[in-house]
């Protein structure tokens, strides 16, 4: 594929990602819904052209987000996690079963603090009076989140290959 069509694609997807995270900023319960949904067409990107183009449409709908949302937990999950993942996932893919267990496991631990601090530090998030039940619940479910997310992924990129890619492969070139 040429540079230019390469950049073209890259940057109508990161406006896509960015426009589904200023739409999900907007509700506040689809907060981590739409940041998962904006990090598909960066597995995409990754997946057909490889990780600079892929980045390329991370770090600008993120940013992009951050600056046009008038609610940032949608741009923030985004950029500590959802639209990270999928370049961890493609290091993570090719490690056995233990260590790449390890790896995701530790990917998300990461990710929460990461989320955590920049709530609390940055975005000065108000805690609730038993600040501690609620961190707590909120990891056990992150966690639980994390594993359905990461195997989501897996199901559609396996369903983008065998079923999409084969009638848009010829648009790509």
């Amino acid at each position: 594929m040429k540079k230019a069509k390469l950049l073209a694609l890259c940057a109508v997807l990161a406006a896509l990602s960015s426009v589904f995270l200023i739409l999900g900023s907007l509700i506040d319960t689809m907060t981590f819904a739409v940041a998962a949904l904006a990090a598909l067409p960066v597995l995409l990107l990754l997946a057909e052209f490889g990780v600079l183009p892929a980045l390329g449409c991370f770090l600008s709908a993120g940013v992009l987000s951050l600056i046009l949302a008038p609610a940032k937990g949608a741009a923030l999950s985004f950029l500590c996690f959802f639209g990270a993942y999928p370049f961890f996932k493609r290091i993570a893919e090719k490690l056995p079963r233990l260590p790449r267990v390890l790896l995701k496991c530790g990917v998300c631990a990461a990710a929460l603090l990461l989320y955590a601090a920049l709530s609390l530090f940055v975005f000065s998030a108000e805690l609730p009076e038993n600040a501690a039940l609620w961190l707590t619940a909120f990891a056990l479910l992150a966690a639980a989140a994390f594993f359905l997310y990461d195997r989501a992924l897996s199901l559609f990129l396996r369903f983008y290959t065998a079923r999409f890619r084969p009638r848009i492969v010829k648009f790509l070139k």
